[in-house]
């Protein structure tokens, strides 16, 4: 950041694990993701405000052909 923020009831510090939490976890564990993107898969525009998901934890068999597993979770939604 270019400049100092001061922080208040709306703008807070966001903790990041330690590095003990290293291992890959369980398969079914809920996980949470944060972040500014795209909220539908044909989207054209990035959303302004922070959003944040509910993810459950899959095999990471499952997502084998599409993630590469020493540095990513392979997490999801069935329902969407």
């Amino acid at each position: 950041m270019s400049e100092r923020v001061e922080l208040s009831s709306s703008i807070q510090l966001g903790c990041l694990p330690f590095d003990k939490y290293k291992e890959y976890p369980m398969p079914g564990v809920t996980v949470y993701a944060a972040g500014w993107g795209y909220t539908s898969p044909n989207g054209n525009k990035i959303s302004d405000d922070l959003m944040n998901v509910e993810l459950s934890v899959y095999e990471p068999t499952y997502c084998n052909n599409t993630f590469e597993p020493v540095s990513q979770i392979c997490a999801g939604n069935y329902t969407g």
